[in-house]
């Protein structure tokens, strides 16, 4: 049997960096810890927008994060960068944006940008992200329908309610937007990921390993998407296909604990033991302390030693 089988999500963050994978059940999304990735769009989604939305709302995200920054200043400091704001606001905010200690900000930014400026769709986009990632599902459904009021045509931000809605078990609402994410963008490859899974929790299984081949065109460097189409071939039958796909999930993400999981798992019932064991060590690498892992490793040890007895 292949073990206790755990879909992950790929789900690219474009406001925070190298992408990175979040354990999801049916409900998905209520984690991000990067090493992986939570989709949604960051500020870079301005490029849907004309040149004067951009500037507006780039400038309001900016304008926020250089207030946050000056606001922890002594006061003779306070005054030296309001001077300085004055004269670089942009400038400054681009600057320290790359610096990691304002993420920790993240969502007191988005909401000093709101407050400043009631228009900016991409603030309530990105805010909605943040808040799905530690599972305030009920504002995010909010925010992300007040981005959509703002601009219908934003898939991002139809990606973002999906995520949301399908956290609550509303997975047809959720379907029903990642669909509209892809009449958008249908290179979206976030969005084919995450109606993959959705369509996959609902047993659709020959459409959700569409979706996952679709999102693989669009950014075949993602294991996350190779693990989700792995698991859907191991439902369709497809073994060898599956490994294939979990090889290629290791080799982008060496530390895929699951994605060393399952392969050894499906080496190990192809008969491939030795191979089985390189990929439960490999697991065990990353998390000493699997006692699945472990145990899936002792059942082919002994099965090996069976192998070696003569007959």
């Amino acid at each position: 049997m292949v073990g206790n089988i755990r879909l992950y999500i790929a789900n690219h963050d474009r406001a925070s960096g190298p992408p990175r994978f979040v354990r999801a059940g049916l409900a998905a999304w209520l984690r991000f810890h990067h090493h992986g990735v939570i989709s949604g769009g960051g500020s870079e989604v301005a490029q849907l927008a004309t040149d004067a939305e951009r500037s507006s709302c780039q400038n309001a995200l900016a304008a926020a994060g250089a207030v946050l920054l000056l606001d922890r200043l002594p006061p003779w400091r306070r005054r030296a960068g309001q001077a300085l704001c004055l004269g670089g606001l942009l400038t400054l905010a681009v600057l320290t944006w790359n610096q990691s200690h304002l993420y920790a900000d993240r969502e007191t930014l988005y909401r000093a940008t709101i407050r400043g400026n009631p228009g900016c769709w991409m603030a309530y986009n990105n805010l909605a992200r943040s808040l799905i990632s530690r599972g305030a599902t009920d504002e995010a459904i909010g925010l992300s329908s007040k981005a959509l009021e703002l601009r219908p045509d934003y898939p991002e931000a139809h990606n973002n309610l999906a995520l949301a809605l399908g956290s609550r078990g509303q997975v047809e609402e959720a379907v029903s937007h990642y669909r509209k994410a892809l009449e958008l963008d249908p290179a979206y490859a976030e969005a084919h990921n995450n109606l993959g899974f959705a369509l996959a929790s609902r047993g659709q299984l020959d459409e959700a390993i569409a979706h996952y081949r679709k999102a693989l065109e669009s950014d075949p460097g993602r294991a996350g998407i190779h693990y989700n189409l792995a698991m859907a071939l191991i439902g369709r039958g497809s073994t060898q296909n599956a490994i294939a796909h979990l090889r290629q999930a290791v080799e982008l993400q060496p530390e895929f604990v699951e994605a060393h999981n399952n392969l050894g798992i499906l080496l190990a019932r192809s008969g491939r033991l030795d191979e089985a064991i390189e990929q439960f060590q490999k697991a065990l690498e990353s998390d000493p302390g699997s006692a699945e892992v472990r145990r899936n490793l002792d059942i082919a040890l002994a099965g090996r030693r069976r192998a070696d007895v003569p007959r």
